[in-house]
């Protein structure tokens, strides 16, 4: 609502349909300072004008927050295939582990609590894309998920090179 408040044109494109949602919100304390972060979902509109605005927003308390975008792609924790979470899992039957890659729940893994253990990551091994596959399948900086980020980016209309000239 504060957000609002500051920012009279973010509200106007709500009331027309726009989206502005917040998936949630954390404080932490880095440095001795309060840290506050919320993630929020917003339509292309909405992220033009904020855009506009340097990538900042007014929040309140005369404070201006940096925007730094996040492209959060799913994966099942059953197949561990990107796009869809384990409830729409086709797969049920066949579950492959985060850690080794193998026939198994990630639960189950036997190699998981051994230190000597190296994981392999079933999306890069299966991409053959040439990617380092010596990481667990949830990995943030796995070289697969970052390209699905890329492809997840591309996709959005925003972020497309004909929308950012309008």
């Amino acid at each position: 609502e504060a957000i609002f408040n500051y920012h009279p044109q973010i509200k106007l494109y709500v009331d027309n349909g726009g989206v502005f949602k917040v998936l949630g919100k954390e404080l932490r304390k880095q440095n001795n300072n309060e840290l506050f972060q919320a993630n929020v979902r917003v339509s292309n509109n909405i992220r033009k004008y904020i855009d506009l605005n340097g990538n900042r927003i007014y929040v309140g308390f005369g404070e201006r927050c940096k925007v730094y975008d996040h492209f959060h792609v799913k994966r099942c924790n059953n197949c561990q295939q990107f796009n869809h979470f384990k409830d729409n899992c086709k797969s049920l039957d066949k579950p492959v582990c985060a850690h080794c890659a193998q026939d198994h729940k990630t639960d189950d893994c036997q190699h998981a609590s051994d230190s000597s253990f190296v994981p392999t990551c079933h999306n890069c091994k299966s991409n053959n894309n040439g990617a380092d596959t010596r990481h667990a399948a949830f990995w943030a900086r796995c070289p697969t998920y970052k390209d699905a980020q890329i492809k997840l980016e591309k996709s959005i209309m925003y972020y497309s090179n004909e929308s950012k000239n309008i």
